[in-house]
């Protein structure tokens, strides 16, 4: 019997326990796909937001072009017809004892100044703008007139503007001219002169 001898029981040794290393989860491929996918996901989100955002840019530019160009359309028909009067009052006021519009009809076309080059190319792009030409305006032509843009347009509603002398059905819009400065606004009237009952002028009561 040992019990109770120095030294006995015998120390035990002592186990150390071992962890084992960590180690990745089996699911982390997955959530890298996972993580991938998310991403596309938000990469598509943003891309969509701004093809958005494009479309939507460009839907205000044309709004703001189209009520551009109906304002003026609009104006035009307030001012053409005071405009036109203006015209025969100073001819009375030159002592012509003549209707120019019973002789020569009325303006093939009444002319509307623009100040800056900004403000032709604005006018003019409005006008030329498919919500804006459909049954208001059309293009007859433009093009460049000593050294300047000139564009003229057909108005279509209601046939022009009419005034007491007559139709008036075409508006011509010439870019300004470098040296030649002019306020916005109508500026002249324009008469196609030929032969009247067979005969020709060869001197005309106004330039």
């Amino acid at each position: 019997d040992r019990e109770g001898l120095e030294g006995w029981p015998p120390p035990r040794p002592k186990i150390e326990m071992q962890t084992a290393p960590d180690t990745p989860p089996t699911e982390s491929k997955p959530k890298a796909r996972f993580t991938a996918a998310a991403n596309n996901k938000t990469n598509n989100i943003t891309d969509g937001n701004k093809s958005n955002s494009i479309k939507n840019k460009k839907k205000r530019e044309r709004e703001k072009r189209k009520k551009h160009a109906m304002k003026f359309l609009h104006n035009l028909t307030l001012q053409i017809p005071p405009f036109v009067e203006s015209i025969v009052s100073q001819l009375s006021s030159l002592n012509m004892n003549m209707d120019v519009f019973k002789q020569y009809g009325p303006p093939d076309h009444v002319c509307y100044r623009t100040e800056t080059i900004e403000e032709y190319n604005e006018l003019v792009d409005a006008l030329k703008g498919p919500g804006t030409s459909s049954g208001k305006v059309e293009l007859l032509i433009e093009g460049c007139i000593g050294g300047r843009s000139i564009a003229t347009f057909r108005l279509l509603a209601q046939g022009g503007v009419m005034t007491k002398h007559g139709l008036v059905n075409v508006v011509e819009i010439p870019a300004p001219k470098e040296g030649s400065p002019y306020k916005s606004g109508l500026e002249h009237a324009e008469f196609v002169i030929g032969a009247h009952h067979g005969v020709a002028h060869t001197i005309t009561p106004f330039n």
